[in-house]
């Protein structure tokens, strides 16, 4: 598989070497190496490199099984992951720092199988935040505190859930008010 050596010795697996990846057309080497066991002792190392959209991008997983660290890095949004996994109970946390166009963004994700949380807040580039929270992209909810941007400035709190969109905006759009409930 790519030039990946696997081998089976007993009860562990070894593997080493490269596979290549490709996402959107462009290229990605995956390399890895470490070994496993059914138990899942053992560590694995791991790393993604390539150039998208014409910049360089890093992924690394390493470590115990049950306790593996991941880094990352993509220039393009000023880019930063890190988190940690644990197999084979697959509980996870990662927090991912980004800044998208002039809104720096932060989100962080912990949960145990599909079951998760996640948190994250975008600052406006001329004040405030708004803060995310939710279980899933059908339950979660939105608070905007003094958010300003390019002329606009929002407050209040939206939530979604079983019951549909709730909640109410208020804010300005160029000294112009408005208020949505």
């Amino acid at each position: 598989w790519g030039k990946l050596a696997l081998e089976y010795k007993g009860q562990k697996a070894l593997f080493s070497g490269s596979i290549p990846l490709q996402y959107d057309g462009q290229k990605l080497e995956v390399t890895a190496r470490g070994d496993w066991k059914p138990d899942f002792s053992g560590t694995l190392e791991t790393r993604v490199k390539g150039v998208l959209d014409g910049e360089k991008v890093a992924l690394e997983l390493k470590g115990p099984w049950n306790a593996l660290e991941l880094s990352g890095t993509w220039p393009r949004y000023n880019t930063q992951l890190s988190g940690r996994l644990a197999l084979p109970e697959l509980t996870y946390r990662a927090t991912v720092r980004a800044k998208v166009e002039s809104y720096p963004v932060r989100l962080d994700a912990r949960g145990n199988g599909d079951e998760y949380t996640l948190e994250g807040q975008i600052q406006g580039d001329e004040g405030g935040t708004v803060r995310l929270s939710g279980r899933d992209l059908s339950t979660w909810n939105a608070v905007a505190e003094n958010f300003k941007t390019r002329g606009v400035n929002l407050n209040g709190k939206l939530e979604n859930g079983p019951n549909g969109l709730n909640g109410a905006l208020e804010g300005r759009v160029s000294d112009i008010p408005f208020n949505l409930n």
